[in-house]
């Protein structure tokens, strides 16, 4: 990054000074393709491989992956023509909501519930010693 604004420092002076702009737009051209192509590598190196996953680890970034279509999938059940459930009352206005939406909504609390249990279960029976205490 510091290669990055030398090259644009020593362009604007170029261009201050009368330096041909064509000179100093190819100076940009070759730094920000030199920083590009670093920054690829870097990417390339670093970047999460399914394969070396444990199984735990790939079941959870699947679920992460497979989120947004969740998330698609509620969108297009809002406008299913389907029975409402009525909520309750506010305002004096009846709060409800397609049956299929509340059915999701159920179905996902549910999920982060047995997460939560799951991991207040699992982090009670992990050793105090583990953890750095006595």
């Amino acid at each position: 990054m510091h290669s990055m604004s030398a090259a644009v420092a020593t362009v604007a002076t170029e261009s201050a000074h009368g330096s041909d702009d064509a000179a100093g737009s190819g100076l940009l051209s070759e730094t920000v393709e030199r920083e590009a192509s670093s920054l690829r590598a870097v990417f390339r190196e670093r970047r999460i491989s399914l394969t070396t996953m444990d199984r735990p680890l790939r079941w959870a970034t699947g679920g992460a992956l497979a989120s947004p279509l969740g998330v698609a999938l509620l969108i297009a059940l809002r406008d299913v023509p389907a029975s409402n459930v009525v909520l309750g009352r506010s305002g004096g206005q009846v709060v409800q909501v397609s049956a299929p939406l509340f059915i999701a909504t159920l179905a996902l609390l549910a999920l982060g519930l047995a997460y939560l249990v799951t991991g207040a279960i699992l982090a009670s029976w992990r050793s105090p010693a583990r953890f750095g205490r006595r």
